[in-house]
């Protein structure tokens, strides 16, 4: 019964957050979220007609849902937003219940009240995905409920099937090595304590990436455009160069208060682990901090908050533990000590967290009116000056990025056998040229083109389409022009 109540609890508060996210905040559904899935939907292979440098199980995921939401991809997104931000939520809360009590708990919940938004959650985007596989492999690696053969291979799965959800996840592949050498005895062998538990891993981790492989192959042999897009273009590309973008000093200064209870959470782990002798508890302390480390590569190479969303749970529950520690010590403290305990504790969680982030949600609240989805609002009022201007048959953005390229999906017309974003890094050889075979074999009758965003930067492109086509009608949209050309009699 009381983990009952402690499951019902953390169910409750982490449902309040969520529904409150999925109603009032902004939320980014660009195109690989929306987009990208219906285009599945509709037949493109991924990598081979869909050019995308991201792991493939998110999209196939959301094409895969949205036949539970009768094919509107829009809502599917939104949807696994909302579920996402409940599951991670649910899960930190009532690991903070199990460690640190009631109160850990509440000023954990207080933690994502204040900076969840900020930090990571306002984006349906592959960082947020990927995080409860983090959570996951935590979680196993604390387990005293699993074997030690079984730990490993279950972090090898989590790791197989969140590196199938976004790349960096094979980082907790870190985790075997470091597991094992902490479980180290002098009494086996090489081969039966290290490489033996390590094949296991490494089998968990192939079962998953296997089995989307033997997928993607029954579709197409096309070896190349996996391996092109998965590996060639993240090691080797312009993207680390040309799409890099470090945080600058502002953006540190406001992200430097949300570590204000790692300090006192790391001395604690400290003392248990040399002053108590504390080992059980100072291990999944010392594997909550190391999962954490390795969540901040997410922020690498272009800084967003969003990036942020892998990490926030693991600071959350840091934080949580540290503030709920420090109240399970005042009640067995002096008075006088006591007080100022509870004083610190009320003095983060309800100035820090629960102040601020109550001021937050008055505001939008009653801002909830201009709710904006970023990248998709303003796009059905274009769909529909162009549906009202003129009759379309088969078209083709240009330039086309994450803010315009919703409009397929709403004009529910699909690319001419090819889609790629024109971003600077997408500019090499292999993707113009898989780009200029598709509209050269399946020439579009209009071409939707959008002058005020860049076409100058892809010349090649850029030739090709105003060579062939000539504008018949120009349009005003949120202050740039938008022409609308047609094809060329030659």
């Amino acid at each position: 019964m009381k983990n009952f109540d402690k499951y019902v609890k953390s169910m409750l508060f982490s449902s309040l957050i969520a529904t409150w996210h999925a109603l009032f905040f902004p939320i980014r559904v660009n195109s690989r979220m929306v987009f990208q899935p219906w285009l599945l939907q509709q037949g493109f292979l991924p990598y081979v007609q869909i050019g995308d440098e991201h792991a493939p199980l998110l999209p196939h995921l959301l094409a895969w849902s949205s036949v539970l939401f009768d094919g509107d991809a829009l809502f599917t997104a939104r949807f696994l937003h909302g579920f996402l931000i409940w599951l991670i939520i649910f899960v930190s809360i009532w690991i903070v219940f199990e460690r640190a009590g009631r109160w850990g708990a509440v000023a954990c919940g207080a933690y994502y009240f204040a900076l969840s938004n900020g930090l990571g959650f306002w984006a349906m985007w592959y960082d947020l995905a990927v995080t409860p596989l983090f959570l996951i492999a935590y979680l196993v690696i604390t387990s005293k409920r699993f074997s030690l053969p079984t730990k490993l291979f279950l972090v090898g799965l989590s790791t197989g099937i969140g590196f199938l959800v976004k790349q960096h996840a094979l980082l907790l592949a870190i985790l075997v090595p470091v597991f094992l050498l902490t479980h180290s005895t002098t009494n086996k062998p090489v081969w039966k304590h290290y490489i033996k538990p390590s094949l296991l891993s490494l089998v968990g981790f192939l079962v998953p990436v296997m089995a989307y492989l033997i997928y993607f192959f029954s579709m197409t042999n096309n070896w190349y455009a996996i391996w092109y897009w998965l590996v060639a273009f993240n090691i080797a590309g312009e993207y680390s160069a040309l799409g890099a973008k470090t945080p600058t000093i502002q953006e540190i200064r406001v992200i430097l208060p949300t570590f204000i209870m790692i300090l006192p959470f790391v001395l604690g782990t400290i003392h248990l682990s040399f002053i108590r002798n504390e080992k059980q508890k100072a291990g999944e302390r010392w594997w909550l901090l190391l999962i954490m480390m390795l969540t901040a590569v997410m922020l690498y190479p272009r800084y967003s908050t969003m990036h942020w969303a892998t990490m926030l749970p693991f600071l959350a529950i840091v934080s949580g533990i540290a503030c709920g520690e420090l109240v399970s010590d005042a009640a067995a403290s002096f008075h006088q000590f006591r007080y100022r305990q509870w004083g610190v504790y009320l003095a983060i969680v309800g100035l820090l967290w629960i102040g601020p982030g109550t001021l937050n949600y008055i505001h939008v609240y009653r801002e909830r009116e201009n709710r904006i989805l970023i990248e998709y609002d303003g796009l059905p009022e274009l769909a529909e000056l162009i549906t009202n201007t003129t009759t379309l048959d088969s078209i083709l953005l240009f330039p086309d990025d994450e803010g315009v390229g919703n409009l397929y999906y709403l004009l529910e017309k699909t690319p001419p056998g090819f889609w790629m974003m024109n971003y600077p890094w997408f500019r090499n050889r292999y993707e113009i040229d898989q780009w200029m075979t598709a509209v050269t074999k399946e020439p579009p009758d209009q071409i939707i083109y959008f002058a005020s965003r860049g076409p100058d930067l892809y010349p090649e492109m850029n030739q090709f389409v105003t060579s062939r086509y000539h504008t018949v009608h120009e349009l005003e949209w949120n202050g740039q022009l938008v022409e609308i050309k047609e094809r060329s009699q030659r």
